[in-house]
C-alpha cells in the first residue's frame, strides 16, 4: 500500500525529532566564547582584572539528564603559532546544572592559561616567558568541554572567537603640552587632543574607546607619573573620540594637576 504525502511528512518530522534528540544527547554543553576588546598578548590579562577579557559561557541543554561535572579544553592560534591545553595536568572542574548557564572567568579560567599548563607550537614557553607576550596576529580561541572523569566531548567544534592581537601603544597626547602651564579660567575651557597609536591593526579606532582622568597632585616634589595612581581623582570621563573639552560643566580644576589617558 502507498504511504500518502500526509504520512510521509509525519514520519519524516519523526526522524528529523529523533535526530535532533541524539545529537543533543552527544553534544548536550553548549558552549559561547566571547573576547573583551582590544585583545591582549598576555595571557595573564584574559583572567585577571576587574572586568574579565575573556568569558566562556556553558549551558546544559538536556533537560532529561543529571548534572554535568565538565572541565575545558582550549586551543589558540593562528596561521603559525598553536597554544592547547596539556591534558596531563590536573584541572578543577565545572558542574552543569540542565537549563542554568554558567560563566567561566577569571580565576576559573587562569589554569587553563596558566603558560605551565599549555603545550606550544610555533612559539615556545621560554620565549612566552621572556618576552611576556604572544607573537601579534588575527587568532582563534576555541574552547571544548569534556567530562570531568571520562574525557567524553560534551560540545560541538567551532565555539571560537576571533581576536586581533597587536602591542596596543597608548595615546599621544597632543594639547596641552606634557608639563606646560595652563591659565585657569572661570568657566573653565580647556580642550584635551590625542594621536591613536593602534590604528595600524584591525583593532580600529572604531571598536575603541578611551578613559581619561585627572587627579590632584599634593606633593610638587613627587614625580606625576609616580603619584598618578595615589591620588585624588578629580574628573573621570570615557569618550569614543581622540578629543576631550573640559568646560564649564566640569568640577574647577586645581592648580597642579595631571591628566592620563588609557585605551
Amino acid at each position: 500500500m502507498r504511504m500518502n504525502l500526509r504520512a510521509k511528512r509525519f514520519v519524516l518530522l519523526v526522524l528529523m525529532v529523533i535526530l535532533g534528540s541524539q545529537v543533543k544527547a552527544q553534544f548536550p554543553v553548549q558552549v559561547v566564547t566571547q573576547i573583551k576588546s582590544p585583545a591582549s598578548l598576555n595571557l595573564s590579562d584574559y583572567y585577571t582584572g576587574a572586568i574579565p577579557k575573556l568569558t566562556v559561557t556553558l549551558t546544559n541543554r538536556d533537560l532529561l539528564q543529571p548534572s554535568l561535572n565538565v572541565k575545558l579544553r582550549i586551543t589558540i592560534s593562528n596561521n603559525s603559532v598553536q597554544l592547547k591545553t596539556d591534558e596531563s595536568k590536573v584541572y578543577s572542574s565545572v558542574n552543569l546544572t540542565p537549563g542554568v548557564p554558567v560563566q567561566v572567568s577569571g580565576a576559573a579560567l587562569a589554569q587553563y592559561l596558566n603558560p605551565n599548563n599549555l603545550i606550544f607550537q610555533g612559539f615556545t614557553k621560554q620565549e612566552y616567558l621572556s618576552k611576556g607576550q604572544i607573537p601579534k596576529g588575527l587568532y582563534t580561541f576555541c574552547f571544548e568541554v569534556v567530562e570531568a572523569n571520562t574525557n567524553r566531548v560534551l560540545s560541538r567544534s567551532g565555539a571560537c572567537a576571533l581576536a586581533w592581537i597587536s602591542k596596543t601603544e597608548p595615546p599621544l597626547l597632543n594639547t596641552p603640552f606634557n608639563r606646560s602651564a595652563i591659565i585657569i579660567k572661570n568657566p573653565a575651557f580647556i580642550p584635551f587632543n590625542w594621536t591613536p597609536r593602534h590604528q595600524n591593526s584591525a583593532n580600529n579606532a572604531v571598536n575603541t574607546s578611551y578613559e581619561f582622568e585627572m587627579v590632584e597632585l599634593l606633593d610638587d616634589k613627587v614625580d606625576p607619573n609616580a603619584g598618578f595612581g595615589s591620588s585624588r581623582i578629580l574628573y573621570k570621563a570615557k569618550v569614543q573620540t581622540s578629543s576631550l573639552l573640559y568646560g564649564p560643566n566640569q568640577p574647577p580644576p586645581c592648580l597642579r594637576v595631571s591628566g592620563m589617558l588609557g585605551l
